[in-house]
Order: C-alpha cells, then sequence, then structure tokens
C-alpha cells in the first residue's frame, strides 16, 4: 500500500501563465514550463515570456508547488552564443529542476546555470541503468525515462539504480517516433520537431499504396508526389496515428515501479485538459495515499477531456500498445464554457487556493469574474468543475461591462455571471455544459 511516506510528485503541463495556475489550483505538486525558442513546444498563442515566467514561479512557489524549466531542443551552432545568455537569466529566477535532452546544453547549464538541478528529458531516450550511470557522473539529479519502458523494466532500472530520482509520463499524447525524434513534419513541412514545431504530420490522413513489386508506400493525400516507403523489421510494422496514453487505472503499479514523479503531457493543450487531468490524477493519488481505491467515477472523467482513445502506452508491455485507426479524435459530449478568473465578494479576496477550494454558501449574491470559451446564456444548465467538486447549477445573470445581457457570444472577453446556487465559486474553477 502507497503511504504518505513515499508521496509521489504529480507534474502537471504548463504552456503559459493561466495553464501554470490552473494546474496549481487542481492540486499539482510541480509543473513543467519552458520559453518558446528552447522548448519543444513552440506554440505562438500559448507560450511564456521572461516576465510571465518570472511571475509563474513566484505563484508556484508561495503555494508550495515546483518548477521545471524545460530546455529540451537539440540546438544548431547558431543557436549557442544566445542559449549562453538565456541559461544565466534562468539561473538567477529559481526554477527547481531544468530539463534537457543534448548533451551539449547540459554542459553550458552546468557552467552558466549551476544552481539549477539538471534533468535530462525523455527526448534523451534512457533506456536502461548504464545510460542513467553515465548521465550521473555528468551531473543528472532526475532521469525523465522513455516512453517506451514497461513497469517491469522501470523497476528493475530503480532496483540497479535507487539513488537517481526517475520520472515517467502516465498520461497524454504518444509520439510515433522513438520519444519525438521524427522527421516527418520537417521533410513535409519545414517545421523542425526537434526544435519544438511539429506540424503533427502524423495526425494526417495517409493512403498506402503499391509502386512497385514487394514494396509498400505511404502518401499524404494532398501530396501524390511524395510517397514514403513503408519497411519493416522482426518486430512489425508501427506507425502514425497513436492512442493516448493513460495509467489512471493501474497508477497503483505505477506507484510500486520506484519512481519519484509522475507527468501529465500536454503543454499545448487547453486550460479545461490542464485542469481536468490534473484533477483526475490528483484525487486517484490520494485515494491511493489514503489506502483505497481510485473511485470509478474519475474514469468516466476521462471522456469529459477530449482525446484519441485511451491505453497503456508500453507500460504493460508490448502487447499493452495499440494505433488508433480512426482518424477522429474522440470528443467529449460538452462544451468548456469559461474559468472563473476572480471571486468578486469581499469574503474571497484573498483566497487560499491550495487549501480552500470547496465552493463555500453565501447569503448573498456572488459574482463571479468568467473568462469566456465559449458563448453561452442566461439560463444555461452547466456543470461548475473545482479540484474536489463537481456542482450542478444555472446561470442567472450575466454583466458585459456593467450592463445585463442575456447571453455572451464571443471568446476571450471577461464577463460578471452569477449562478442559481448562490454560492462562492473558488477562483480557476471550470465551467462546462453538456450537449443536447
Amino acid at each position: 500500500m502507497v503511504t504518505r511516506k513515499n508521496k509521489i510528485e504529480l507534474l502537471s503541463p504548463a504552456g503559459d501563465l493561466p495553464r501554470l495556475k490552473t494546474a496549481v489550483a487542481f492540486g499539482a505538486d510541480a509543473v513543467y514550463c519552458g520559453l518558446p525558442q528552447w522548448s519543444l513546444r513552440n506554440i505562438r498563442e500559448i507560450q511564456f515570456n521572461e516576465e510571465t515566467i518570472r511571475e509563474g514561479v513566484t505563484f508556484a512557489h508561495e503555494r508550495g508547488v515546483k518548477v521545471y524549466v524545460t530546455c529540451n531542443i537539440f540546438p544548431h551552432e547558431s543557436h549557442i552564443k544566445l542559449l549562453k545568455k538565456d541559461l544565466a537569466k534562468l539561473n538567477k529566477i529559481g526554477f527547481d529542476g531544468i530539463i534537457l535532452s543534448d548533451i551539449g546544453m547540459l554542459s553550458l547549464a552546468k557552467e552558466f546555470a549551476p544552481d539549477i538541478p539538471i534533468h535530462l528529458s525523455t527526448q534523451a531516450n534512457t533506456t536502461n541503468s548504464e545510460a542513467i550511470k553515465m548521465w550521473q557522473v555528468l551531473g543528472v539529479k532526475r532521469v525523465i525515462l522513455a516512453r517506451e519502458l514497461s513497469l517491469l523494466e522501470i523497476k528493475k532500472i530503480h532496483e540497479a539504480v535507487p539513488d537517481i530520482e526517475l520520472e515517467i509520463f502516465v498520461h497524454g499524447a504518444m509520439c510515433m517516433a522513438y520519444s519525438g525524434r521524427c522527421l516527418l513534419s520537417k521533410h513535409y513541412t519545414g517545421r523542425d520537431a526537434n526544435l519544438g514545431d511539429c506540424a503533427n504530420s502524423c495526425r494526417w490522413k495517409y493512403q498506402v499504396k503499391n509502386k512497385a513489386p514487394e514494396k509498400v508506400f505511404v502518401q499524404e493525400e494532398s501530396r501524390p508526389d511524395d510517397a514514403l516507403e513503408i519497411s519493416e523489421d522482426e518486430h512489425g510494422t508501427y506507425f502514425m496515428n497513436a492512442k493516448d496514453l493513460s495509467a489512471l487505472d493501474i497508477l497503483d503499479q505505477v506507484l510500486d515501479s520506484g519512481v519519484v514523479s509522475v507527468k501529465i503531457e500536454g503543454r499545448a493543450k487547453s486550460i479545461y485538459y490542464v485542469g481536468m487531468i490534473t484533477r483526475l490524477y490528483r484525487q486517484a493519488l490520494d485515494s491511493l495515499y489514503a489506502g483505497k481505491k481510485v473511485d470509478e467515477k474519475l474514469f468516466a472523467e476521462l471522456d469529459m477531456v477530449a482525446n484519441r482513445g485511451y491505453n497503456h502506452g508500453f507500460l504493460l508491455g508490448r502487447d499493452g500498445y495499440e494505433q488508433e485507426y480512426d482518424v477522429a479524435a474522440i470528443k467529449p459530449n460538452l462544451d468548456f464554457l469559461g474559468q472563473v478568473s476572480e471571486v468578486q465578494d469581499s469574503k474571497f479576496k484573498n483566497y487560499d487556493i491550495k487549501n480552500s477550494l470547496k465552493i463555500t454558501k453565501l447569503k448573498i449574491k456572488n459574482y463571479v469574474l468568467v473568462e469566456v470559451k465559449n458563448k453561452f446564456a442566461v439560463g444555461d444548465e452547466v456543470e461548475i468543475v473545482t479540484p474536489d467538486q463537481i456542482v450542478k447549477t444555472k446561470i442567472t445573470e450575466i454583466f458585459d461591462n456593467g450592463s445585463l445581457v442575456s447571453e455572451i457570444k464571443k471568446p476571450g472577453e471577461m464577463v460578471e455571471v452569477s449562478f442559481a446556487i448562490g454560492e462562492g465559486v473558488p477562483p480557476y474553477s471550470l465551467i462546462r455544459r453538456k450537449k443536447n
């Protein structure tokens, strides 16, 4: 049985400041983030800059949450000069770890960011204890193991090198290549996945064609003159649209493997995804720590988040790994309407989101400031999701710039909303509506 004595870290993605705050609010023990120029998640609309990443570190540390900075690109020679300057800047911010994959960047981090513990990225494809021993010699404090390992292999690695921290992914998208070492995006679009600019070419629609005897090619439908030959080995052919990883139902086995941190993929995913998936794993971990079974309701909530179908990846061995042959993603039967940004009532001015997240009864009407994600209207029946509750209620009033309105349509607007429950709603709560 897992006890709090050997509590495992829940590590959530933080693509930008709002996602970082959401992850913290919904129970992450640590978050990982990055600056776009050095990170393998370079999404223009979702990113940090130096100012917001400093704010994020302060926000997290004030609430007892660690922050790891990701610098896991494979840098070219032209990057080195700027990299030295930026590593020196990162060293002053107070990160709890720096995630690296390139051995040259590791050397520079030791020189220019000596105060930050070094974590080895999953992009380094570490699959055995002998490699870990060498990384230890080079100064690595934690290894994020390759996704291609089984729990049995992970346990054996831990037994061989018990004095180094091990981290694994337990949820999120799986790459069709070896932990991201893919050239499809570069080949088709010129966008380099190893520099954080993946076009997700593996998710496109392809056709398989025989163009010569005993030769099979895969062809992207809009590029008929650019076919790629498919090759096989003794293990078979594994390619393209992998299902999503979810270890929620085998989390007890994960905790027995010797890892110190379980990681959720998704810095480019939505705020709703970050909050919901962090919430599910937080509740599951807490149940296991208390000697209880994971609540069956949590598994149903997995499908309330868009996914490609779930499997265990390689955690239970190769037989547990599956490809997703249906190209369509599984979309939940609900709309994410918005997120509570700020509670207007004075009772919540200094709200402790880490320890006081239950919806609290108020005797007066309470308005909350909501950042709109999808259109909604007065009278809509909605669900408010907090870290430990899902409350059904109805929208009773909407104020847009001080004017009472019947509906709001434009995403990105900030509006004041009241609900029929007449209760205080915590900041960072998620508001969703089931589709008819």
